[in-house]
């Protein structure tokens, strides 16, 4: 879809660049365009090459809780990387009654 965007954004620019006298506000936006797709296209690209290695525990989180909504390894690495891992004892309250949270809790044993 990026690709098809960026590829009329050139398209656009071609034709405003060939008109007299040059339209620059068109222009401009075609470049800025252009430029911010192919820019995005990069970073997928780049995303879907890259290869995550995951622990025992992690690839059994992965695979009970993130897998089955369609979580993508690459994004549950950055979901990991972004979480604070605590064991809580038994008896231990997590949360209180009537307590807002600030942050997801995501209790995977006990």
């Amino acid at each position: 879809m990026r690709v098809m965007s960026a590829t009329g954004s050139v398209t656009s620019l071609v034709y405003h660049m060939s008109l007299t006298p040059r339209r620059l506000a068109p222009i401009i936006w075609s470049v800025i365009f252009t430029g911010v797709n192919s820019y995005k296209i990069y970073q997928i690209m780049t995303e879907r090459q890259g290869t995550v290695e995951m622990t025992h525990e992690q690839e059994l989180v992965y695979s009970k809780f993130f897998m089955v909504h369609g979580v993508t390894p690459k994004q549950f690495e950055a979901i990991y990387n972004k979480a604070e891992i605590v064991h809580v004892k038994k008896g231990q309250h997590i949360v209180e009654e009537d307590e807002k949270l600030k942050h997801v809790i995501l209790v995977t044993q006990g």
